[in-house]
């Protein structure tokens, strides 16, 4: 097959016959094509001048493996070269030396003499490579007699053994930190959730628990956006402007409290928070109390059970809150807050007070108040991999079901 490749042929038609008159020698007859034999003594002629071990004269470059003539005069050129400039001359004349009607023949010399030079650079790169690569492995392996130059061999020697233990390694750094702060965020949450929900609250606790709820003056519930009847003022005809105009005075009142009473309990804040509270369940049982006395009054449609019983509610609450205010007990005054915890069956039942019925209510411990089937059923439907969690902030909560 190269022999085939590098097969050589000649390009020159084949002359007509001879005419009579060219035979006798009457008219000069045209010149024969060469023979084999005399294309070998043209091509040894070029060889030995090297020829094809220089660049073609008309494109000043190698031969490499383009296709190569050689003319009658022993002149070798690119084919494609020749061809443009007898195209361009309008002649056929070599460029070297100006002999008319030369006879051409493709030759393969340039690209053996290009393939022997590619095959020797070749050769030369990888005994380079070879021996470059023994000789790094000589300087690995052997250390050298010389301090400075033992020390810095020790040191590369370490720093190719880390450098191969972190590409074994293969780990994405960006991943793995990711992969951390996901496990430190779930840790945080594991405890948060132990702590909010493993951590007794205590009575003192929840009294500063409702009295957040009662000042931030919510009386619907955030998931239905139904009234929650937070008070005695459940029966009245707007609960939610009561509880406001309690919460409005309060911070009024603590706002602008003389300085004799803050200079009294500037030395105990336990005292004055708890003098603070009992003030405001004060304010909020005697406001609602009136209100709904005054519903009453004037809606004589009420019958004697909802006005008993919500009478009853609000001077319980009064009660309660002067006992608190005459010195009881910790223990009493956290079961005489306003709200009282009941059974959830018994908070469940239909009361007729206005003409409704109560639907119990749940406080959770932070301060977020909900009705309880409305929490129990958002829980179990929408929420089962959030047990206990509020759905207003997210947090961790104990409950409580509160009463009026």
């Amino acid at each position: 097959q190269a022999e085939e490749i590098e097969k050589e042929y000649v390009l020159d038609e084949k002359p007509p016959h001879l005419t009579l008159a060219q035979k006798f020698g009457l008219v000069q007859a045209p010149k024969q094509l060469l023979s084999e034999t005399e294309w070998s003594g043209v091509k040894d002629k070029s060889n030995k001048r090297d020829d094809s071990g220089e660049p073609c004269v008309i494109c000043k470059e190698d031969f490499g493996l383009q296709e190569q003539v050689i003319l009658s005069c022993s002149h070798v050129f690119h084919r494609a070269c020749l061809q443009a400039f007898e195209r361009f001359t309008g002649r056929k004349t070599c460029p070297m030396c100006r002999h008319e009607q030369y006879q051409t023949r493709v030759i393969h010399e340039g690209a053996r003499v290009y393939r022997h030079k590619a095959a020797a650079r070749i050769q030369a790169n990888w005994r380079g490579y070879v021996v470059r690569s023994w000789y790094k492995k000589l300087r690995e392996t052997v250390p050298p007699k010389d301090p400075l130059l033992k020390k810095k061999f020790y040191e590369e020697k370490l720093s190719g053994i880390v450098d191969r233990m972190i590409k074994s390694i293969d780990v994405n750094m960006v991943d793995f930190l990711r992969e951390i702060d996901n496990s430190v965020e779930q840790s945080r949450a594991v405890f948060s959730q132990w702590d909010a929900l493993h951590n007794p609250v205590t009575p003192e606790m929840w009294d500063a628990i409702q009295l957040k709820a009662v000042e931030r003056g919510d009386v619907d519930c955030p998931i239905c956006l139904t009234e929650l009847h937070l008070s005695c003022s459940q029966a009245t005809s707007s609960p939610r402007r009561d509880v406001q105009s309690v919460a409005a005075q309060t911070v009024k009142q603590k706002s602008s409290k003389p300085s004799s009473s803050s200079d009294n309990t500037l030395g105990n804040p336990k005292q004055s928070r708890k003098q603070q509270d009992r003030q405001l369940l004060e304010k909020l049982s005697g406001t609602l109390g009136s209100s709904t006395h005054g519903q009453k009054m004037s809606d004589p449609s009420h019958d004697d059970l909802n006005a008993v019983s919500s009478e009853a509610s609000c001077d319980t609450t009064t009660d309660r809150v002067e006992n608190l205010s005459q010195g009881q007990p910790k223990r009493e005054s956290s079961t005489s807050s306003m709200f009282v915890t009941q059974s959830k069956r018994e908070m469940e039942a239909p009361t007729a007070v206005g003409h409704r019925r109560i639907r119990a209510t749940v406080l959770l411990s932070c301060t977020h108040v909900f009705h309880s089937t409305c929490l129990r059923t958002l829980e179990e439907m929408a929420m089962v991999d959030m047990r206990n969690t509020c759905p207003v902030c997210r947090a961790h909560y104990q409950k409580k079901v509160i009463t009026f």
